[in-house]
């Protein structure tokens, strides 16, 4: 006898064996009964929990697909399995053309490890997350974070794994303009100062010009009363008050004093023009805009540029001593690594300000740099205050600071911390010693396909 139970999957089909019927006791027929309403209760259960596994499927395989972020499931090989809807647009194909495809043909860069290696990585973590970049069907690179984790881990086996992909495009473009708009902020408060570097030797260009236009004009006085005697010598004998005009005109002139003094005058106006042209450049070199790619830079180039924008910073409350080392061009983005300068030696100066006051006293800041095996190191110190013990973690949190209101927006350090770390796979620590000063350590990989590349 068979049953047969009712849903919207191919019928199963439920077998009472004969045998059982022909064993039945004699007036069994209401057991019979029971047996089949057993049989139709169990077909209603098992087409319910058929309803309810179709419905549970269809939500997960919506949720699958609405993921906002790219789902991507990888096989025991590293081939693709499964993408969601978020991850064909992440990498510009559909479904089709994209299982199959291995994870290296996908990924760029050595930020996500061969597939043999994340699968032994997962024998002993949970979860393996790194910023890395996608590559799109049009050959395209997608900054994106990179999270994955390993299907059947906790029975002990493996099944591939599940990786949850978050497109970084966005967030790396706020990332630029945050550290602009920084920069900008930078140059702004910056900009009184660099105007009074620049006013103090135009104006000892302007007073030598003025020197150098009134002896001109003596010059000329003298030249035109010599005129006069060579004039009269070409007839004959010079009348005695030529002569007596032309030794005046020499006299009033102070010809020895202009022998001295005008080679100076141009020497001091050559070197304004050098020191103005210095500073502009400076500036040109601290403001250039940020460019996607890294490139060799020569980074004590970048420090002594970023020390002339920020000299009125220091130059009333702390000496400058400096000591570069002999450091290779380093692949990297300089105009970032001069804000990372720039923020450390202003708050080096604010420091020593805040501690030295009005009483004319004055601190010292140190920048060395030199190689270290794999990094190029770059220290900078101040003899200020230090550091207080209760804010030492806090010191790289976004806005904070303990500065008034218009003095720092709390973004520098936080900032400096992205660009070094984030950017260009280094370091950035401190040491400091209450009553002693702070001294801030960079480290940064002379190899540029060190992690942080890009």
């Amino acid at each position: 006898m068979k049953i047969v139970g009712r849903s919207n999957e191919p019928a199963r089909e439920q077998t009472v064996s004969d045998e059982t019927l022909t064993q039945k006791p004699s007036g069994t027929q209401e057991q019979i009964k029971v047996l089949e309403q057993k049989i139709e209760e169990q077909s209603r259960e098992i087409f319910v929990a058929q309803q309810e596994l179709q419905t549970a499927y269809d939500y997960l395989s919506d949720v699958y697909k609405t993921i906002p972020s790219a789902l991507i499931v990888f096989d025991t090989q590293g081939s693709i399995k499964a993408v969601n809807t978020a991850a064909e647009q992440l990498l510009g194909d559909d479904h089709q053309h994209l299982v199959g495809k291995l994870i290296g043909e996908v990924t760029e860069g050595n930020e996500i490890p061969a597939f043999s290696e994340l699968r032994v990585y997962f024998e002993g973590n949970p979860i393996f997350q790194t910023e890395a970049k996608f590559r799109t069907s049009s050959g395209s690179l997608v900054p994106v974070f990179f999270s994955a984790g390993a299907l059947g881990g906790d029975q002990g086996k493996f099944d591939g794994i599940v990786s949850v992909t978050v497109d970084l495009r966005e967030q790396k473009r706020l990332e630029v303009d945050l550290r602009h708009a920084q920069k900008l902020e930078a140059v702004g408060q910056l900009a009184a100062g660099v105007a009074h570097e620049i006013n103090t030797p135009i104006q000892f260009i302007g007073d030598s010009v003025s020197f150098i236009q009134d002896a001109f004009g003596d010059l000329q006085g003298t030249l035109s009363a010599y005129r006069a005697v060579s004039k009269c010598a070409s007839k004959g004998p010079v009348p005695p008050e030529t002569l007596e005009q032309a030794q005046q005109a020499e006299d009033d002139a102070d010809l020895e004093f202009i022998d001295e003094e005008v080679p100076k005058a141009f020497q001091r106006t050559l070197d304004g023009v050098k020191q103005v042209a210095r500073i502009v450049q400076a500036m040109k070199e601290f403001s250039h805009p940020s460019t996607r790619e890294k490139a060799p830079a020569d980074l004590n180039r970048a420090l002594q540029s970023t020390l002339v924008v920020a000299r009125n910073e220091y130059k009333y409350v702390a000496d400058l001593e400096t000591d570069w080392g002999d450091l290779p061009l380093l692949t990297c983005h300089v105009e970032d690594l001069n804000q990372v300068f720039l923020n450390l030696i202003v708050n080096a100066a604010h420091a020593i300000a805040d501690l030295v006051g009005e009483s004319g006293e004055k601190g010292l800041i140190q920048v060395r740099t030199w190689r270290d095996d794999c990094f190029a190191q770059v220290d900078i110190t101040d003899t200020a205050g230090g550091i207080p013990d209760e804010i030492r973690d806090q010191v790289f949190d976004p806005f904070f600071t303990t500065k008034e209101v218009g003095r720092g927006t709390g973004q520098g350090l936080a900032i400096a911390r992205s660009v070094v770390v984030d950017k260009h796979g280094g370091t950035l620590t401190f040491d400091s010693e209450p009553g002693q000063g702070t001294t801030f350590h960079i480290r940064l990989p002379v190899d540029s396909d060190s992690p942080g590349k890009g």
